[in-house]
């Protein structure tokens, strides 16, 4: 993470001269006793960027609160951070960049919490909750030949430094419960794109070598089931088993997500819905974003990210694309092109993909309930959203 401790001031509840004292040092108030270094945010950085950096600092700032507040019950593991927290943590970034704050705790407070709006120059950072979820053991990590990251290390897959469950001095949860707390407080698609990120991340996915991280996402995928096993029948358990099965580690952007988890909760099967295709066609290799290979269908997600910022980039971007399509169709692939404005309006994207696949012979029925659900209001927020 970039924001450290020592970016930040924590001060008293009651202490207002202190408070006072950081707000003109040059310091933004975070929260209800927590200031940030202002140079850590400068007005000529992109929106979510600062976003980011206030994330940082929230999560910061309540790993202080809860270590100042319960030092009697301090032990390894008494609190972690989860959810999009602990994405964060690792140095990912989820659906949301200025995400709520999950922690897991052998002892919560009973008090809702909301973290206020940060006003930073010219724009304001959104509130969040703090939301603390009670740990009925203290035991919030498999230790020994038993733990998540010996049983992927048995099977080739190095997930240190993972494994320790520390990162920037701060505890995140076994990854089977950030995976679990991912698919029960959220979104099902902004699940199914945290889900995703997660197993890429675990599996050390690499381009160049798209046989061997295919290899290693399902051997971490199973590894995750086998753990989520341990939580018997807890609410939301048959959507998490159903997400984790469908998240894709080959996705690179929220623009893939949205069009994968549609494409998963309507085809039949599924399975043959892959990312990152290898085609050959004129003599060149491609990389399809996502394909069925059995029907030779390209589906292509073009987001304003591939064309650069510069209308002399986006012309000539363009004319590869194009290009790339034609090669493409002379090689009896068939392309679908979904530009991010219609990937932003699900059940409208749901329904052109239905009929852009009944097209081409694909078989899709109606929407999985266990991994989809209409879109909730922030889902795809601004203010919130990479």
């Amino acid at each position: 993470m970039e924001i450290r401790h020592s970016d930040l001031v924590v001060t008293s509840s009651t202490n207002r001269v202190s408070t006072a004292r950081a707000l003109r040092n040059g310091f933004v108030q975070i929260g209800h006793c927590a200031h940030l270094s202002q140079r850590k945010l400068h007005a000529s950085e992109k929106p979510w960027v600062t976003r980011q950096r206030v994330a940082e600092a929230r999560i910061l700032t309540v790993q202080h609160l809860i270590s100042t507040r319960a030092r009697h019950a301090a032990e390894d593991g008494d609190f972690v951070f989860s959810g999009e927290s602990a994405l964060v943590i690792l140095g990912l970034q989820p659906w949301w960049n200025n995400p709520d704050v999950v922690v897991r705790r052998v002892r919560r407070s009973g008090h809702k919490c909301v973290l206020p709006a940060v006003p930073v120059h010219n724009a304001r950072v959104p509130e969040v909750r703090l939301v603390q979820i009670r740990h009925k053991t203290k035991q919030l990590r498999g230790s020994g030949e038993t733990s998540f990251g010996h049983r992927l290390a048995a099977q080739g897959v190095e997930v240190d430094p993972y494994e320790t469950g520390v990162h920037s001095g701060i505890q995140i949860a076994p990854a089977h419960l950030i995976v679990y707390d991912l698919c029960r407080l959220l979104h099902p698609l902004q699940a199914f794109h945290n889900v995703s990120l997660l197993l890429r991340h675990l599996a050390r996915w690499d381009s160049r070598d798209l046989a061997g991280s295919r290899q290693r996402v399902q051997i971490v995928r199973q590894a995750l089931r086998q753990d989520l096993d341990t939580l018997g029948a807890v609410p939301r358990i048959r959507r998490t088993r159903a997400l984790l099965a469908s998240a894709d580690g080959g996705l690179e952007s929220p623009a893939e997500s949205i069009v994968l988890w549609s494409l998963r909760s309507i085809v039949k099967k599924s399975a043959s819905v892959l990312t990152q295709v290898p085609v050959t066609a004129g003599k060149q290799n491609f990389r399809i974003d996502i394909g069925v290979p059995t029907a030779k269908l390209a589906i292509e997600v073009t987001g304003r990210g591939k064309f650069g910022e510069s209308s002399t980039s986006a012309y000539r971007v363009a004319d590869r694309f194009v290009a790339r399509q034609q090669m493409l169709e002379a090689a009896d692939w068939r392309v679908i092109n979904i530009t991010y404005d219609q990937a932003k309006k699900l059940t409208p994207l749901m329904d052109l993909l239905r009929k852009l696949l009944s097209q081409h012979g694909i078989v899709t029925g109606v929407p999985d309930p266990l991994i989809w659900a209409e879109a909730a209001p922030l889902l795809m927020a601004k203010s919130r959203r990479y």
